[in-house]
């Protein structure tokens, strides 16, 4: 079979889906522009999932297909490119390209790997040194980042590889929640609730220590970790450059500057703005701004955010809520939640989480409001639970570049990564009923 009859067969379960919508008259609780809508969702996840064409063309797809049937208007269409959410993804490469330019982020993580003695050590440490990377640059850079410097321990140590890389990648996916900037999910979560960078940090930094430390503790019993001293040969480090030092600077101002917002009245965008632009001026170009973001992500952010506002502005997100609502049979908030924490979880594994936060945020929305619960309580749990994506590749950019490095097989990373999904499951359901 060539590639050109492959692609026709995977378009075709689309096509039929339009022709069944056509017949199909909308239902009495949706407006056709809602039927319209619910359809292009449909039609935008499927190609997500089949991956035919990149996913960020897939959201810029769905954002023509609302234009072309007239579902919504132009404004709420390119609604996500004047968003928060789209400009603090800008933000978060802006701190990943200072770190990367000026040799601050091999500097950071050779710090840390000097004071590591044995095997355990190894690995606690490169959880340590990704989880809090990936805090404040996005888990696709991190990953970059960080597997030079690991084929350079697993070159000159003992260390089990495939633990080493692993643990990387389930790290980089745990510490990516712990702020709003860490990982696309939060920050397009975060729009849609109105928070600021102390409000997700509050939750999400204590769900991802956490969960850190049993991610350490399930590598420990399932690759029973050695203790013996190991030596690991390091490279001497050169003196900090000037451009280091500014960049640490400037980052740490940020940083700052995010914890102390109630003082100072600043939003979460415009501190970052001011400290990415200052970070071009002062330690790296607009060429390597171009050169080292990953547009792809900023594209999909963006198309995400303006279908999720298509969904509630239609309707479409409210009237899914009920109709789950009322063909489960489920009742109990709690329930509900954490049946919804399973779902994404489990739909997460084969497509990007980015992809299924789009897909599953204006459906909690729609939940909260039937539920007269807050929104947070249905939100937080689902969007931290699609970044514990451990079981299989294709869930999260770590995954899938480890598993292309290492060639590790499906069922070993299956295996390595069912007591963190275990453990992750217990910690999203007692957030669920802490939120509650």
């Amino acid at each position: 079979m060539n590639k050109i009859t492959k692609n026709l067969l995977l378009i075709l379960p689309a096509v039929i889906l339009v022709i069944i919508f056509l017949i199909i008259p909308a239902p009495e609780r949706l407006s056709y522009e809602g039927w319209t809508t619910l359809l292009i969702f449909l039609i935008v996840i499927y190609f997500w999932i089949i991956e035919i064409i990149p996913i960020a063309i897939t959201a810029l797809m769905g954002i023509a297909l609302l234009l072309a049937t007239r579902a919504v208007e132009l404004t709420e269409a390119l609604s996500g490119f004047s968003s928060s959410a789209f400009f603090l993804i800008l933000v978060g490469f802006g701190i990943a390209i200072a770190l990367v330019i000026t040799g601050l982020d091999k500097r950071i993580a050779h710090k840390i790997l000097c004071h590591t003695h044995t095997e355990r050590g190894v690995i606690l440490g490169t959880i340590i040194i990704t989880a809090g990377l990936s805090m404040i640059m996005s888990n696709t850079t991190t990953i970059i980042l960080m597997i030079p410097i690991l084929r350079h321990i697993a070159e000159r140590t003992k260390v089990n590889k495939i633990a080493l890389f692993l643990a990387v990648a389930f790290a980089a996916n745990i510490g990516g929640v712990g702020t709003v900037i860490g990982s696309p999910p939060n920050i397009i979560a975060a729009h849609e609730l109105g928070l600021n960078f102390i409000d997700w940090f509050v939750i999400g930094f204590p769900f991802a220590i956490i969960m850190l430390a049993l991610l350490f503790i399930s590598f420990l019993i399932y690759f029973r970790l050695k203790t013996k001293k190991i030596k690991i040969r390091i490279e001497k480090e050169k003196p900090m450059s000037g451009k280091e030092k500014l960049a640490a600077f400037l980052i740490l101002l940020t940083i700052i500057g995010w914890f102390t917002s109630p003082l100072h009245g600043l939003s979460t965008v415009a501190i970052g703005l001011i400290g990415t632009v200052l970070m071009l001026v002062f330690v790296y170009s607009w060429k390597d701004y171009q050169k080292h973001t990953d547009w792809s992500v900023v594209f999909l952010i963006g198309g995400a955010i303006s279908l999720g506002t298509a969904l509630q502005t239609t309707g479409v997100a409210h009237w899914l809520a009920e109709s789950v609502i009322r063909i489960t049979g489920i009742e109990h908030p709690l329930l509900i939640i954490f049946a919804l924490v399973v779902f994404a979880l489990a739909i997460t594994q084969f497509i990007q989480n980015t992809a299924t936060a789009a897909m599953m945020i204006p459906v909690l929305i729609g939940f909260s409001s039937i539920y007269g619960t807050t929104i947070n309580a249905f939100v937080y749990p689902v969007i931290i639970g699609v970044s514990m994506t451990f079981l299989l590749p294709p869930g999260t950019a770590p995954n899938a570049l480890v598993h292309s490095e290492t060639k590790i097989r499906t069922i070993d990373m299956i295996k390595a990564g069912l007591l963190p999904t275990v453990f992750a499951l217990i910690c999203l359901f007692v957030l669920s009923w802490i939120m509650l």
